[in-house]
């Protein structure tokens, strides 16, 4: 049974709720809690880092977190609390629904419809939240518009949702909960809603919702107004600007009236800045009309506009420049003596500019003693609802409309007037309710009295004459309920000689002889004597709480041990169950977290803080991975991706013992990534080699011997000439050009006879660079079998001379054996051989006789070392092969045994032998060691001896034998 269900059991109990079995369930509820927020923490850390889907993936990591949080956040969840609480019992941490909202939000972008419907059932199942499953149900609304159903329970959800919210908006207005009143006014004026809510409930809750913004507004101006006026004092004008720039953006946030105290604190410094503004644009205003006119007079203006931009530049309390006003006397009686007709006139116009802004101050006077009539009416009006004088203001509305007209029709106080009406009412509602409230309560009989209907009305009751009703009623239930407590007072002390006595019995046993039944039975009786004995008083109830406090310290100290044991079990036993690494690194922290005071708390804490190493063993298996594909086809793209994942390895990793398995790796690792480069070498090499272009022609030469000679020859000097030369008698007798040296050079040697043309070796080149050229991926990624038949050909080959077939073999052997590490080490010593012949035999060009066969013992050397080299080849990858099958599996992990010994715990036991890795740190800084840390042999597990790597909570990983 679930720690929830064992609650929703004790809400259920006939007997009522014991205190003794709530504080345990608190400490297990707290606990589950407390694991499940720490998830939901990591996964809004992915969310706010936009990794969402990495968040989701966490949360349904095995306990699903949505499924979890469901669960913890029971439909009586806020009843037990209040219990908990009633009881004087530490309250359990509180689930973090806004994290688990905001995964919700996160699942509904992320998954598709089926996803969503899973997640429908799961809050279904979970009795979640109405407000989380309505916005899972409108995504799948949204998705599944073919389906009706989905409609019809919107609407069934959305009334249910609109019967709680205001309940719920009551609370947080009760509460001043302030974000509670935004979100669920956000939430009321979505426009997604199918079922529209009432107006009055949205207008209650912005109306909720802009009360304490303007409360909290009005908070935030105070502190703004006394920073005014402190920089106002110290006559601080920039940091007083600063708060001023403050206080205009706050009050253009105001939806109603500032409070009169708090803009009369501000007000000196605002007025002081307002007249620092003034000061500053008459000195900017001067400033421009001394540029006006000065610039009148070098433009040679008409003396209307000189005398007028002289007014305005000496209308400013600051003098003129003399020497401005010299020439300005100076250029104006010259202008006078031939204008005075226009100076006049100009004159008359200024007089007309001066009656107008005396009618223009006039009447912006007259708007600011209006603006300051409204502001003052508003703030009375406001005072008098804020104080409740709700008749006060009734009667102030009323005379405004005969007094003040045109205050009672601005839309502020239109706005403050039905506020009043709504206030009336709620007046009147109220006064009808208590009067209910008191009648319903009322009885002759003393013990007949509704006491809860008494305490109804004491909560609505406002008027002293009210309060005195409720009084007398609830004084004749006091003194009933005296003269019960004295006679139940007398009875209950005996009872509780008899219980004590018990209680001194139970005391007296040790821990280990207790059990639960024990307390179980006397916390019954205890609750006996206090339904048997309900009303005596509180000299009874304080003998009854002191029994209580004696016994359920007792029972509590014996369950905390209890709890202590169970906690530690189950911690261990998570452990020991994980399904994945991170659960059972999160096993490990919540071990340590639950348990700090346990003997192995602490090497679980620093095995979970070494999890950032095991995902080592990802890159191993991924490594051995490649290593396995590369076995099957070495290619050069494998060969450079195992290079740099070996190279990473070795920087992180000091010791591996897997890679003994082949020492030789990064030898054949780099062989092959040089392949492309070695074939694109040989195949150059070939091409340009000059025995490329020879032919080959036997004949008898002009000499005492009659034996005929090999000799070579460039095939563009015989081409086409194959017939002539074969025919004596039509050839020239001038001689033929035949290679002289090594290096190309020619001669011209005569002939006696038909001389024969052979193609080659030019024909076996152009065939060997074809076949490089047109299988040259082939022969990469298969490198020895081709290469090695290869040779084999150009040894079989007929009539091309043994000394070109050695240098040809040496060139493609050299190759061959540089590509591969298993062709070095079978060929190496042949191809010495081969090399150290032809150096001898340098003089391959020189006449002799022809012979296409090799040397009798290099061919046999020959064709040994390459056959068994060929035989070889599907052995060549065995080391390879054997490393391919190291791949490390999570197995378990190290654990004590019952007498503190270290043994290896295996969730999984592998079928077959192998050894037993753990990775550790080393020595070395920043480096880790992937150490053997036991055997397991058929099946059965065995730690080496006392080691480093031997710690509790370190994860074994199983790698089998090779």
């Amino acid at each position: 049974m679930s720690t929830v269900d064992r609650i929703r059991e004790q809400l259920t109990r006939e007997d009522g709720v014991g205190s003794d079995a709530m504080e345990s369930l608190a400490l297990a509820y707290g606990f589950e809690v407390s694991q499940l927020n720490d998830r939901l923490s990591k996964c809004t850390n992915l969310l706010r880092k936009g990794l969402r889907s990495e968040a989701i993936q966490l949360a349904n990591i095995r306990p699903n977190l949505f499924d979890w949080s469901a669960s913890l956040d029971f439909p009586e969840v806020d009843d037990w609390l209040e219990i908990l609480l009633f009881y004087q019992i530490v309250l359990p941490q509180r689930l973090n629904r806004d994290a688990v909202q905001q995964l919700q939000e996160a699942m509904v972008e992320e998954q598709p419809l089926e996803e969503l419907l899973r997640q429908h059932r799961r809050l279904a199942i979970g009795k979640a939240p109405l407000s989380w499953r309505l916005k899972v149900l409108r995504a799948i609304a949204n998705l599944d518009t073919g389906n009706g159903m989905w409609v019809e329970d919107l609407e069934l959800w959305e009334k249910a949702r609109l019967s709680e919210i205001p309940k719920a908006l009551n609370r947080s207005i009760k509460d001043e909960d302030v974000d509670g009143c935004s979100k669920l006014a956000m939430e009321l004026n979505q426009k997604n809603w199918t079922v529209q809510p009432p107006q009055e409930l949205v207008a209650a809750a912005n109306s909720a919702t802009n009360r304490f913004e303007f409360t909290a507004l009005c908070k935030e101006l105070e502190l703004v107004g006394k920073s005014l006026y402190d920089s106002f004092c110290a006559q601080d004008e920039s940091e007083c600007r600063l708060f001023g720039t403050q206080w205009n953006n706050l009050t253009a946030q105001l939806k109603a009236p500032l409070p009169k105290p708090i803009f009369e604190a501000a007000e000196p410094a605002l007025l002081w800045l307002a007249d620092l503004d003034d000061q500053n644009q008459k000195a900017d205003s001067h400033q421009r009309a001394v540029e006006t006119l000065v610039s009148k007079l070098d433009e040679g203006s008409s003396l209307m506009e000189i005398q007028k931009a002289y007014h305005a530049a000496s209308s400013y309390s600051q003098d003129l420049d003399p020497t401005l006003e010299s020439r300005y006397r100076s250029v104006t009686s010259e202008l006078s003596l031939t204008a005075k007709r226009r100076t006049f006139l100009s004159v008359v116009g200024i007089a007309s500019a001066a009656l107008l802004a005396a009618l223009a101050f006039g009447v912006w006077q007259w708007q600011s003693l209006k603006q300051a009539e409204l502001m003052a009416s508003l703030n009375t009006m406001q005072q008098l609802l804020e104080g409740r004088k709700l008749l006060e203001a009734k009667k102030f509305v009323d005379s405004l409309q005969t007094t003040k007209p045109g205050v009672a029709k601005s839309t502020e106080m239109i706005a403050l007037a039905a506020e009043l009406t709504g206030q009336l009412q709620t007046e009147a509602d109220r006064a009808d309710s208590f009067e209910s409230y008191v009648k319903a309560a009322d009885n002759q009989a003393p013990d007949r009295i509704d006491l809860a209907n008494l305490v109804r009305a004491e909560e609505l009751a406002a008027t002293e004459s009210e309060k005195e009703k409720v009084y007398r009623i609830r004084r004749r239930r006091q003194e009933y309920d005296r003269t019960q407590q004295d006679a139940q007072f007398a009875q209950l002390s005996s009872s509780l000689t008899t219980f004590v006595g018990d209680l001194s019995a139970i005391e007296s046993k040790s821990k280990d002889e207790l059990t639960a039944q024990d307390f179980e039975q006397l916390l019954n009786r205890h609750s006996d004597l206090m339904r048997q004995y309900p009303n005596v008083g509180s000299a009874g109830d304080t003998l009854l709480e002191t029994v209580r406090k004696r016994l359920t310290g007792l029972r509590d100290s014996h369950s905390k041990l209890m709890l202590k044991q169970q906690n530690e079990l189950a911690a261990l036993t998570a452990i020991r169950r994980a399904a994945s690494l991170e659960v059972f690194r999160q096993a490990l922290d919540s071990y340590h977290t639950a348990n700090p005071d346990s003997a192995i708390s602490a090497e679980f804490k620093e095995a979970a803080s070494e999890a950032d190493n095991w995902t080592i063993v990802n890159d191993w298996n991924s490594f051995v991975s490649h290593v396995g594909a590369f076995g099957q086809g070495p290619t050069p793209e494998l060969a450079l991706k195992l290079e740099e994942e070996l190279k990473k390895l070795k920087s992180i990793v000091e010791d591996c013992p897997a890679l003994a398995r082949c020492p030789d790796l990064e030898a054949r690792i780099a062989s092959v990534a040089r392949r492309p480069e070695i074939l694109n070498t040989l195949e150059s090499s070939l091409d340009r080699n000059l025995i490329s272009a020879l032919v080959t022609l036997h004949g008898q030469v002009q000499s005492n011997t009659d034996q005929s000679v090999r000799v070579f020859a460039y095939f563009n000097q015989i081409d086409g000439k194959h017939k002539e030369l074969e025919n004596a008698s039509a050839r020239s007798g001038s001689g033929l050009e035949v290679i002289a040296g090594a290096d190309g050079t020619v001669k011209l040697l005569s002939f006696r006879g038909p001389v024969k043309v052979v193609d080659q070796p030019k024909n076996l080149y152009a065939e060997l660079v074809s076949t490089l050229r047109l299988r040259s991926a082939d022969i990469v990624k298969e490198w020895e079998s081709p290469l090695l038949l290869m040779i084999n050909d150009i040894m079989k080959r007929p009539q091309v001379d043994s000394a070109v077939k050695e240098m040809l073999i040496v060139e493609v052997l050299e190759a061959a054996t540089e590509g591969s590490y298993f062709l070095n080490s079978k060929l190496n010593e042949t191809l010495v051989l081969l090399k150290q012949k032809r150096l001898r035999d340098t003089r391959w060009f020189d006449p002799q006789v022809g012979r296409d066969g090799l040397d009798p013992q290099m061919e046999t050397r020959l064709r040994t070392s390459l056959g068994e080299a060929y035989r070889d080849i599907a052995s060549s990858h065995s080391p390879i092969a054997k490393l391919a099958d190291s791949k490390l599996t999570w197995v378990g992990s190290i654990q004590h045994d019952d007498n503190g010994q270290m043994q290896a715990w295996l969730s999984s036991i592998p079928s077959n032998s192998g050894s037993l890795i753990v990775v550790r740190p080393s020595t070395a800084p920043g480096l880790l060691r992937m150490e053997e840390a036991g055997q397991l042999t058929n099946g059965l597990a065995k730690l080496n001896a006392p080691s480093p790597s031997l710690m509790a909570g370190r994860p074994l990983f199983f790698m089998p034998n090779d």
